[in-house]
């Protein structure tokens, strides 16, 4: 049990450093450069349906993808718009176009909104990643992130 936890905060940590980095790089920059990766101990992942955003400085991911990624389980409840993520230890209630959150009964504001894009529930993965306790490693010269 605790070896998939520790796989969990690895990924999360993998994605929170994309994140971190990505919001650093100029708006224009990004727009031109190849498209967000996120790598699990130097392997990419690159599975995912439908692929990471970054938007307004902030990377996202599917609802979905998210859960898979962290091997948590996310749920969709249409009524009331809300995402719940649960993981091993950590329970995170999202709501679309809300800019709350909360976390094993806490609140926290959020500075990436949940969205829709296209019928894709996005939520941002780096308040996921901080809530699931992780951190990651920039690779700079590489541009990767990882854990």
């Amino acid at each position: 049990m605790m070896n998939g936890f520790k796989s969990v905060k690895g990924i999360a940590l993998a994605i929170a450093i994309v994140a971190v980095v990505t919001t650093s790089l100029p708006q224009n920059i990004k727009a031109q450069s190849k498209p967000v990766t996120i790598t699990l101990n130097d392997v990419k992942q690159d599975h995912f349906k439908n692929p990471p955003l970054l938007q307004n400085g902030s990377v996202f991911l599917p609802l979905r993808e998210t859960g898979n990624l962290l091997k948590s389980k996310v749920s969709w409840i249409s009524e009331g718009k809300r995402i719940i993520v649960n993981g091993p230890k950590t329970t995170i209630e999202l709501k679309l176009g809300t800019k709350t959150a909360i976390v094993n009964g806490k609140s926290y504001t959020l500075t990436a909104i949940p969205m829709n894009k296209n019928g894709v529930v996005y939520v941002p993965i780096r308040f996921i990643s901080e809530a699931f306790g992780s951190k990651a490693v920039w690779k700079a010269k590489e541009k990767t992130v990882n854990r």
